[in-house]
């Protein structure tokens, strides 16, 4: 669902719409959550590299180049200093 949510709005994350961060930042939040919540049943009865590090790892991520690559309108951000 996070990933069709993302792929929906991609037309206002391409123009830069401020309202786009906080949809990103929860929708590439969903995997990583999902993965470490699978984390430890994995690691108790399967054994091994989880599989669930991995997809948290891939939505870790997503979150982290929201914050680096997010566009920012430098005339919104003068106007709040």
């Amino acid at each position: 669902m996070a990933g069709i949510v993302l792929l929906a709005i991609v037309p206002s994350i391409y123009k830069g719409k401020e309202w786009t961060m906080k949809i990103e930042l929860t929708a590439y939040a969903v995997p990583s959550v999902g993965g470490m919540f699978m984390f430890l049943p994995y690691i108790s009865w399967v054994g091994g590299i989880p599989i669930p590090l991995m997809i948290s790892f891939v939505g870790l991520l997503g979150y982290i180049s929201v914050f680096l690559f997010h566009r920012y309108d430098s005339k919104v951000e003068k106007l709040r200093t």
